[in-house]
């Protein structure tokens, strides 16, 4: 017997598929699912899960001021609540964020004014509170941030002096290593784990697009050249699931009349190829992403080029994803 929530969920799936939101799924593709949106409207965000819940950190709002909020996603109950800000001095925005045993990190970021901070923080949902932790070695948000066996990755970033700069963080011993440099510089881009890879996923260097998909080899201390991504964008989001890397969204698109891509692309790295997903329904920038339950979410974003933060929450199941789910 399903609950209210799960039914409630249930009917906006199935307003979802009677609109055509779903983006014409075709068998063996993706699906879109819809999910209580966030309290308030925010874009530039940094998205993590952590022991089951989904973190959504920093960012601005929806009259483009940074903010220190951090809401906090049930994804059993279908409902958000707030949790204590992030202890900084000044709002920021575009922060990577990170899960470690059971804690969120929160790294880098930039101030209102564009300017990058270095600060580092950990937020215990255990206790209830926030630490400072050792600063990342240059100051810089709008960064691939992954995980990495424990290890916290954090590749380019903004201001652009600032994008190739790769370095690693060990919660254990509270320190950060300086590796070698990500080869192309960039910005908004997107990172993901894979195999105990680093991917660090296209973005942008100024205006200009990047295809790149460099991969760094934490045992070799090497990176080198994977697939390129087929549309290069900045402002995405990327997640692994099953063995393959998902990443969506962006803005910098000519073709659209908002500036922003419906376009999701997953892949694969025994074949070192990208294939096509099924769109994203409600197409958005500024985003990240979790994933849990075998859902990769996506909470909040811009649904137009620059600044206009959305409330919107979604989350994407590749295929048989759905109806495992709807069997619940």
């Amino acid at each position: 017997m399903w609950d209210a929530s799960q039914c409630a969920r249930f009917r906006r799936v199935l307003v979802f598929f009677a609109l055509g939101l779903s983006a014409r799924a075709s068998p063996g593709a993706g699906v879109w699912i819809d999910h209580s949106p966030l309290p308030s409207g925010r874009q530039e965000v940094g998205v993590a899960e952590v022991a089951g819940k989904i973190y959504v950190v920093g960012g601005f709002d929806s009259n483009t001021q940074s903010v220190n909020t951090v809401e906090r996603y049930d994804p059993t109950s279908d409902q958000w609540e707030a949790v204590l800000p992030i202890p900084a001095t000044n709002p920021i925005n575009h922060v990577g964020a990170a899960s470690v045993n059971g804690k969120l990190y929160v790294v880098g970021g930039l101030r209102q004014n564009f300017t990058g901070v270095n600060w580092v923080f950990c937020y215990d949902p255990d206790s209830n509170s926030w630490s400072n932790k050792a600063d990342m070695p240059t100051e810089r948000g709008a960064m691939g941030v992954a995980v990495i066996e424990g290890l916290i990755y954090a590749a380019g970033g903004y201001p652009t002096a600032r994008g190739r700069d790769f370095a690693k963080y060990d919660p254990e011993s509270d320190e950060w290593t300086v590796l070698p440099l990500m080869p192309t510089s960039r910005d908004h881009l997107a990172a993901a784990s894979l195999e105990g890879k680093f991917h660090a996923i296209s973005g942008r260097s100024g205006f200009a697009l990047r295809s790149a998909n460099e991969m760094f080899d934490p045992i070799a201390g090497m990176w080198s050249a994977r697939a390129p991504i087929p549309t290069p964008r900045g402002g995405i989001a990327a997640a692994e699931l099953g063995g393959e890397i998902y990443v969506f969204g962006g803005e910098g698109n000519p073709a659209d009349p908002n500036g922003v891509f419906h376009q999701v692309e997953a892949y694969n790295p025994s074949t070192n190829a990208w294939r096509a997903e099924t769109p994203m329904p409600f197409p958005r920038h500024g985003i990240g992403s979790a994933v849990f339950g075998g859902r990769i979410h996506i909470p909040g974003g811009g649904p137009v080029e620059g600044f206009g933060a959305t409330a919107h929450h979604d989350s994407f199941c590749p295929a048989g994803c759905a109806s495992a789910w709807r069997a619940r």
